[in-house]
């Protein structure tokens, strides 16, 4: 993703501490930035709401039958 407010790290059982200087730079990078954690917080309602997700659960249900 391009967002600036997600970190990617691999799918990995080290991803944390093969990663642990990335971590820490991108913590550095948001928490005192307004601006990004609005766009963050737009995101997550916009997208990862339990409401929203529900909804696409059932959409894919009902895709099923």
């Amino acid at each position: 993703s391009n967002a600036p407010y997600i970190l990617e790290l691999p799918n990995s059982p080290d991803n944390v501490e093969a990663n642990l200087e990335k971590i820490r730079s991108f913590i550095k990078k948001c928490h005192n930035n307004t601006e990004l954690r609005k766009a963050a917080r737009k995101f997550a309602e916009e997208n990862l709401d339990i409401r929203i997700k529900e909804s696409e659960r059932i959409d894919y249900i009902n895709t099923l039958f």
